[in-house]
This record gives C-alpha cells, structure tokens and sequence, in this order.
C-alpha cells in the first residue's frame, strides 16, 4: 500500500481525489490543515503528501515550506489552481516533488503523478546518501592527507645547522622556505654535516606534484644523508640515487622523474663541487649592493633522476667569496604565470635576486616570495616552490 496523506480543506476536492485514486492501493488518510497534517506526519510515516496551498491556516508557497520541515520521507505533490502553475514550479525547485493543477485532475494522471514523484523521492534519498558517504570519504581522505602533511613536514629540517659545528662564529649559514601548492608537495632539501667543516645539501624536486610526488620525495629522503656512501662524491651520489629510484619506479606505468643539486660545501676554505641532474642552477648573490656578482662558470647538467639507466653526471667545482649567497631554488619559483599568462621567468628572477641582496637572509626569502606572489594569478603557486640560501661570510 502506498499511504498518502492528502492536505486539503476542500471536501468536495479531497472527495474527487479519493475517487480519482480508489482503483490502486493506496491508503489515505485526509487532514484539513498544516497543523493537522503535521501532528499526522509526526503519528506515523507516509509515502506521499499531496499538498493544497490554501489552507485555513496557512496560504501558499509558507504552507509547502511549513509541510517540508515535517515530511523529510515523504514525496510532495503541491495542488494548484489553475492560475497558480508558476507558484507550483517555484515548490518543485524548493524541493516538492511535482505539481498538479486540480482543473486538470484524472485518476490516470494523478496516479502517474503520484509514482513519478515516488521515484524522484527514491532517487534523491540515493543521492543524498551517495553524498554522505561521498563527504565521509572526502573527510577520511583530508585527515590522511593533513597526516601525510605533518609527516612531510617532519622530514624538512626545521633549522638547518651552521657550519663549522660548534663553532662560536659560524662562516656557512643557512635560511629555507618552503610552499607546497597542495596539502602536500613534491620538493624536498635537506642539509646534514659530513664533517664539523662540510656540508652535505641537496634540493630535489619530483615532477608533478600532490601525494604522488609526496611519497616520492619521501623515498629519497631515506636514500639520502651522511650514511649514503657516495655523500662525498656528488656525481656518484647523483648516480646511486638514480639507479635506486629506476629500480623503485621499474613497475610504475606512468613516467616519472626528479631533478635534483647535490653539494659538497667546506665552510672554512668556501670551496663547492657540486652535480646537478637536470635542476634550475643556483643562484650567487653578493650580499651587498656595492659588492661584485660572482662570475656565472657554465657546467654540464645530467638528465633528472629516473629517466636514463646510465646518466653521466660530472662534478663541477667552485669557490665561494666571503661575502656571498648561494641560493638553491626549484622551478616552481620562477615558474608562476600572471594574469596574462606570462611566467615569471629565470630572467626576472636573477634581477629580483640582485636587487635584495643587501637584505639578510630571512627578509630576502620573504621579499622573493612576496614579488614572486604579486606577480601570481591569485597570488597563488601553481606549483611548489623551495628556497635555500647559504649565506658564506668568511673566506680561506
């Protein structure tokens, strides 16, 4: 049986719908106002409400909005009058079910009326329910993914050491920044003692970013670090980390790569080798607007990480000047498109990077970010963006 409950203070009308519904199973209960057929709803449940809006106690669309509150299970079918079709479409984008106008009452159509509404009803509890579990989902998967953001961020030193260890006035320095574009991010640094004077440091990027490139950059930070045996070497850590990665990614579809820097740096003689597989060259910026830019020594450059199974990855050398900041950076930095679409750019880069080179190293980190994001659509990274600055203050 399908129990309706039929709102209507007309008794000749509620009359000619009981007739017009009498040769199916349906079970009818009639009440003459809102308040009648609230208390009803309350007693027990119903399939379906077919609904007049003018009634003792309430008059148009307020009687649909009052019966909606009560009849969450129940389909609604409003009842208009004849001039009245626009007030009955504005029920049905409220939430009714369907409209019917009494002039044109039938049993056929009223009984066609009656399941179509049913079926609405049925498909919307189904959504509504996909849409539960689908919130659900997406609440475990934002907790997992803030998780994996703490987890992510744990990895990344908090404040990297000065060099020499222990020494009361260090000479190598070190300031980072760090914006993932997502919950989390594809870039990964880290800077570990070698000895009191030597510095290992290496910035890596993985292609793409999001959880993908996250477990990625956490696959690497397990390779990397003064345990590796190649941490003295960076051609050879650069190759070893490649060989490492292949063999991890061997199952993997899709293609997927890294570039990473990998230096070597002695704080007390400021000598640097460094390699590097495919990543955005560093950056040498005097720390004072009357000091000299140190010459830009060219160098050869490997492919990025994972993409060839014999790379050549040479070391190249050069000597840091006191008074001088080397800074590592990924391309997410200068990679920012604005409204135009125009990108950033390496060259706007490098003269933003000049002109704040009076700044200390955490102010100018600042300022880079702050112009780069000017320039942004939204003032938005599209990409995840990672700055090291190593501040060198003595020379040998």
């Amino acid at each position: 049986m399908v129990r309706v409950l039929l709102v209507e203070d007309s008794e000749d009308d509620a009359e000619l719908l009981r007739r017009a519904l009498r040769e199916d199973p349906f079970d009818i209960a009639h009440v003459e106002s809102v308040t009648a057929a609230a208390a009803a709803l309350h007693e027990k449940p119903f399939d379906v409400v077919l609904l007049d809006l003018s009634l003792p106690d309430s008059q148009g669309f307020e009687s649909f909005l009052k019966i909606r509150t009560h009849a969450h299970e129940a389909a609604i079918i409003v009842l208009t009058g004849l001039d009245d079709e626009t007030l009955g479409l504005k029920t049905v984008q409220a939430g009714a079910q369907d409209f019917v106008v009494k002039g044109t009452l039938s049993g056929p159509l009223m009984m066609r009326a009656i399941r179509h509404a049913l079926e609405r009803k049925r498909a919307e509890a189904v959504t509504l329910e996909y849409a539960r579990a689908l919130a659900a989902r997406n609440e475990q998967m934002r907790e997992d993914l803030q998780l994996a953001r703490e987890v992510q961020q744990a990895f990344l030193p908090s404040r990297c050491p000065d060099f020499p260890i222990g020494s009361a006035s260090p000479s190598l320095q070190f300031v980072h920044r760090y914006v993932p574009a997502g919950a989390v991010g594809g870039d990964f640094f880290d800077v570990f003692p070698l000895a009191p004077e030597v510095a290992g440091i290496i910035v890596c990027d993985v292609m793409g970013h999001g959880v993908r490139a996250a477990l990625v950059t956490a696959l690497l930070r397990a390779m990397v670090g003064p345990a590796a045996a190649s941490a003295h070497d960076p051609s050879a850590m650069l190759t070893d980390l490649n060989e490492r990665l292949r063999q991890i990614l061997r199952g993997c579809d899709s293609v997927l790569f890294v570039t990473a820097a990998y230096l070597v740096v002695n704080a007390v003689t400021g000598e640097v080798r460094m390699a590097n597989a495919g990543h955005p060259k560093p950056a040498r910026v005097p720390l004072s607007l009357s000091a000299a830019a140190a010459a830009s020594e060219p160098y050869p450059i490997g492919p990025p990480l994972g993409l060839v199974e014999t790379p050549k990855y040479e070391t190249h050398r050069f000597q840091l000047t006191a008074g001088e900041r080397l800074l590592l950076f990924t391309d997410g930095v200068y990679e920012v498109e604005g409204p135009g679409g125009e990108t950033f750019g390496q060259a706007r880069l490098q003269n933003l990077l000049q002109s704040q080179s009076s700044l200390g190293a955490e102010p100018f980190l600042d300022t880079v970010l702050e112009k780069v994001r000017a320039h942004a659509v939204d003032g938005e990274f599209t990409d995840d963006a990672c700055l090291l600055a190593i501040d060198f203050r003595r020379s040998a």
